[in-house]
């Protein structure tokens, strides 16, 4: 999905992350979730690298 629309891709990242903040798991909420979190760093990571890669091929 990075490459094929990079423009709307860190707006779902973000509603991915607001949606952590609000969902609660046995009391607390998932964002605390150390797994969680880890699998939300990589898919900036993924995206940062997709919209890198789409800026080098372009030039």
């Amino acid at each position: 999905m990075g490459a094929c629309a990079p423009g709307r891709v860190p707006g779902c990242w973000s509603g991915a992350v607001d949606y952590t903040r609000q969902l609660q798991s046995g009391g607390r909420l998932i964002a605390t979730r150390q797994a969680l979190q880890h699998m939300l760093a990589n898919m900036e990571a993924d995206i940062y690298q997709a919209r890198t890669t789409s800026l080098v091929a372009q030039a």
